[in-house]
């Protein structure tokens, strides 16, 4: 198999033994131990070459992991604070609604009294009628409290 940018490993093999063979005709047996050195030293930095790449690599992806830790936790700290936030404006709006509410509630008997007839407050009644029901004041005569009663279930059936 072969390295990107090397020589093929059978190749090799017939460098090492025409090296070999010319190193043993011409150097004799310390030529032979020299080529052998030679060989083994470029293995080693080959092989110290191929650690250090893989330990810059390791750091490199140590470093980037580490950034992408950190922008997870500044982006979970943001969603943190941004969902306090919304939780906090939701909080004051249902509390100023609920007020509201209530103030009708409060003025909606009183308004009665002077125009029970009117459509509008029968439209308004019957909205709120979903949200919330609206007791008859308990200060109202008896004949009052059943034509008001009568009346609600009236427009209650119309607005179906």
């Amino acid at each position: 198999m072969a390295e990107t940018g090397g020589i093929p490993p059978g190749e090799v093999g017939g460098w090492i033994a025409i090296v070999g063979a010319i190193v043993a005709i011409f150097g004799g047996p310390r030529a032979v131990a020299k080529a052998v050195e030679w060989l083994d030293g470029r293995a080693e930095r080959k092989r110290v070459s191929r650690e250090t790449k893989l330990q810059s690599w390791q750091n490199e992806n140590a470093a980037k992991e580490a950034t992408l830790a950190a922008r997870e936790a500044q982006l979970d700290q943001k969603v943190a604070d941004n969902l306090a936030k919304c939780e906090e404006h939701c909080a004051k709006v249902t509390a100023r609604a609920d007020t509201l509410f209530y103030v009708f509630v409060l003025i909606l008997p009183e308004v009665e009294r002077f125009a029970p007839e009117s459509p509008l407050l029968r439209k308004a009644k019957s909205l709120l009628a979903n949200v919330l029901p609206i007791p008859i004041d308990p200060t109202l005569p008896p004949d009052m409290k059943a034509q008001l009663a009568a009346i609600d279930e009236k427009t209650s059936s119309e607005a179906l």
